[in-house]
């Protein structure tokens, strides 16, 4: 059969006048080759969700390639993981592959050549490529010069078809755009992993659009993605119709009526050309973004729209800002829903909660009813991303003024592969003062990498929107990161392209990694902070330990900023009628509560553990073979219970520091772990009676410094102060960040020392107490030794970097307790419980 060289006349000729042809639209056209690939990334995006939605996978299998525009010899492909599956798949996800030929000696004694696809620096995460996929797009772009996208899926009547082995009959109009125009590659040899079953399926296809490959699926190869699309669609309804027609007709004992040769050519003419495809494949597209509630169509109309206006050089600039917008908007390849989705801060934790919800789906609808409610003259202000003449129905306003990254950036939770990143970027005012309506979201980018210099290899990517209901916050997920290793990570305004200051972070290794492999076999450091008070002081004690050790990972265990304004638990602060007025609100504690554990989750980088229970924050972090660290949680979950006397014998002086808090007059402090005798008791039974070793306890909140071996309280029977002998492990207690000290706030160096002389010689377990500084401490982790050394900061009172060294601690492995001498037999600050204090 002879091939058709599609007339786009034909189509143009099912118009009814001139002036439609003159309105009939054409594909858009580029201000550079990279605009042009990011807009086929995020059209080659889109065509993996409507496949998707359409059901056109099989586990992994199914591909769709696009051509690369700046590299003519790679291609753009899904990686190989079941993306047609996923409706979110986005641009950063798709790898792009070189395809080049090389010869293997092996090769060369089996006679047979093969291809290898370098995977470049511009792909995403998941490097992983389908070897079937390389070896039937890599010899069809290469045979293909024209061909610009491919497409092969196991679609369900696609492969019923294909076990007939016989090309399509014209059976109806839209069988006809495929008249000469596909091929039966009767050869199945298996999945294809050679190169060569490649070079022949692309052989078979020739300068056809379409192939049937026998007892495998169907393949389509044009010059648009929306071509593609489309006829990849209409074959597989031309094999479901044919499947259908032949088996109703065998019941009448008849084949189905066929469509003359000389009438199918004609309407191939009209429905079959490249260019019918691209028409007829836009509707798809506009499906699709109908259903996910963005109109990524319109790009093409700005783009158009902007090569249209006749002034070259204002047109040259407004096209390049515009331009930049929009693939701005579209770069990340997520629908409207999902850039608020993409946000954990709208999952901040009660996403079913009537007054604490934050529904993604309501918020969009709110932006979109702002757009159709009012007059779009009334934001011509240029701080409104709009671009008027256009139908943008589906496309929320989103904030153009630009925005202030307010308190830098943050991270926190890391697992092995992906870690959370956070920000908050506050809409700069208008020169009236005016800032955006609460309809209006700003639009926040973000990218991770393994080097400052983020232009260039980029790991992770995305868009978020952020608004007035979370503050402002941004609270991504950077995903597809390697274990063990340190990132670099930025955030920058979608429309404005103001940065935000570069941010350092890592992941943890994964769980298999061995202790002595942990962050490459060096000491693995750790900043313990607890207890910030806004009022009390600068928090001095972050910017020491970030210029003046080598902590990598800070762990916070409580009151991250703390405030004096009301106690909680307190008479006067529970839902009683007292209670609810005392906040000048009138709201009720419980009500305070919830909004200051949904404000904590917006503000911290924290993962919200469990759906189904909204306080939850305990956790825990297996840092390969060498730690597990477990966060606990002593706030929220029975706080009123407490049982002084179960397994406890009261003593004026019995109580240990922090984890057993000691309290010198006999009083007992129910808010710490005084009040908590039954639950110390278990956890230390627990330690003993199953012989669990290397138990490291950290401990805050008591705005003072200590240091013990874990051990019953003043259980001087099988416990020896002085050798350690009879401990079960070791607790590290930390001071304030700046709160003030539970010795007295303001207490000198001295006077802390009187009281911290009493209190060691009364606690058998208590090796080291110190109550005048404000600091943190850090923890040393490796195979031989866990060092803590202690640091205190000299001033509070202004910001600086004035702090020394007060203690150092060891612990060795399966010892339980401190090494002696205690601290080396000195410290700089405080008081050992019989060492020499050295005074600084």
């Amino acid at each position: 059969m002879a091939t058709i060289n599609p007339s786009e006349n034909g189509l143009r000729a099912a118009m009814l006048d001139t002036d439609q042809q003159k309105k009939f639209p054409v594909p858009p056209t580029f201000g550079s080759k990279l605009e042009e690939r990011e807009y086929l990334k995020f059209r080659l995006a889109q065509a993996f969700r409507i496949f998707g939605h359409l059901g056109y996978n099989e586990g992994v299998a199914g591909h769709i390639t696009v051509r690369d525009p700046v590299k003519p010899d790679c291609f753009w492909v899904n990686p190989f993981v079941r993306l047609l599956q996923q409706s979110s798949a986005r641009p950063s996800d798709l790898l792009l592959v070189e395809y080049v030929l090389f010869v293997l000696v092996l090769s060369l004694l089996l006679n047979h050549s093969s291809h290898e696809g370098k995977i470049l620096e511009e792909s995403g995460p998941r490097r992983l490529l389908n070897t079937a996929a390389y070896m039937i797009h890599s010899s069809l772009h290469s045979a293909r010069p024209d061909v610009l996208c491919a497409a092969h899926t196991h679609s369900m009547h696609g492969k019923a078809f294909s076990s007939l082995g016989i090309e399509l009959d014209m059976l109806t109009q839209d069988t006809c755009a495929f008249y000469n125009d596909h091929v039966l590659y009767n050869q199945f040899r298996g999945v294809v992993l050679d190169a060569e079953e490649g070079k022949h399926i692309a052989a078979a296809l020739g300068t056809k659009k379409a192939a049937i490959l026998q007892n495998h699926g169907l393949l389509v190869a044009t010059n648009s993605i929306e071509a593609t699309v489309f006829f990849f669609i209409a074959l597989e309804r031309a094999c479901q119709v044919q499947l259908l027609a032949d088996a109703a007709a065998a019941g009448f004992g008849r084949r189905p009526v066929q469509i003359s040769p000389e009438d199918a050519l004609n309407t191939y003419k009209t429905v079959g050309s490249l260019q019918a495809g691209w028409f007829q494949g836009l509707p798809e597209f506009q499906l699709l973004e109908a259903r996910e509630g963005c109109t990524v169509y319109l790009l093409i109309l700005i783009v158009q729209f902007l090569n249209q206006i006749k002034h070259v050089q204002e047109a040259s600039k407004i096209s390049s800002i515009m331009r930049t917008i929009a693939l701005s908007l579209a770069g990340a390849g997520y629908v409207t829903a999902n850039l608020y989705e993409r946000n954990f801060a709208y999952d901040s934790p009660f996403v079913d909660h009537p007054q604490l919800a934050h529904d993604t789906n309501i918020l969009h609808e709110r932006g979109l009813r702002r757009r159709q409610s009012v007059d779009a003259s009334q934001f011509r202000d240029d701080h409104y991303v709009t671009f008027y003449g256009g139908d943008f129905s589906n496309s929320p306003f989103v904030w153009g003024g630009g925005v202030n990254f307010t308190h830098s950036v943050a991270s926190g939770d890391p697992f092995d592969t992906s870690i959370l990143l956070w920000t908050r970027a506050v809409p700069i005012a208008a020169a009236d003062g005016s800032l955006p309506d609460q309809s209006v979201p700003a639009c926040v980018a973000f990218r991770i990498g393994e080097t400052a210099d983020l232009t260039k290899k980029v790991i992770d990517s995305g868009e978020a929107f952020t608004s007035y209901d979370v503050d402002w916050t941004v609270k991504v997920e950077a995903v597809g990161l390697k274990p063990d290793t340190k990132y670099f990570y930025q955030f920058t305004d979608c429309v404005t392209k103001s940065t935000s200051p570069v941010g350092t972070t890592r992941t943890i290794p994964s769980a298999e990694t061995a202790a002595h492999s942990v962050n490459g076999g060096k000491p693995l450091v750790l900043a313990v902070f607890s207890c910030s008070q806004y009022q009390a002081g600068w928090f001095n004690a972050y910017g020491f330990a970030a210029h003046n050790t080598s902590a990598e990972i800070f762990i916070h265990l409580g009151d991250y900023v703390a405030d004096q304004s009301w106690k909680a638990g307190t008479a006067d602060s529970n839902d009683t009628t007292v209670g609810c007025s005392f906040s000048a609100s009138g709201a009720c504690f419980t009500d305070r509560k919830l909004a200051a554990v949904r404000a904590y989750h917006e503000w911290m980088p924290i993962r919200q553990v469990d759906p189904q229970d909204k306080l939850r924050i305990w956790r825990n972090f297996q840092i390969g073979k060498l730690l597990d660290l477990t966060m606990l949680d002593t706030r929220q979950y029975d706080r009123d219970v407490t049982d002084l006397y179960y397994n406890t014998e009261v003593d004026d002086h019995s109580q240990q520091i922090v984890f057993t808090q000691l309290n010198e007059s006999g009083a007992f402090d129910l808010d710490a772990w005084d009040g908590y005798r039954a639950h110390r008791a278990r956890v230390l039974n627990y330690l003993y009676e199953n012989r669990i070793d290397n138990t490291v306890i950290l401990s805050g909140d008591s705005h003072a410094n200590w240091v013990s071996d874990l051990a019953h309280p003043n259980d001087t029977k099988t416990y020896d102060p002085v050798s350690g002998t009879g401990a079960i492990g070791v607790e590290f207690a930390g001071t304030a960040v700046t709160s003030g000290s539970s010795f007295g706030s303001g207490i000198s160096p001295q006077a802390a020392d009187v009281i911290s002389r009493t209190l060691t010689a009364v606690n058998a377990d208590l090796q080291w107490s110190e109550g005048s500084y404000r600091g943190f401490f850090t923890l040393s982790i490796d195979t031989e030794h866990l060092n803590a050394t202690y640091y205190a900061m000299r001033n509070v009172s202004f910001a600086n970097l004035d702090g020394f060294a007060s203690a150092q601690f060891s612990v060795k492995p399966g010892q339980n307790k401190l090494t002696r001498p205690v601290a080396g037999g000195q410290v700089n600050a405080g008081v050992l419980k019989s060492q020499v204090v050295l005074g600084l």
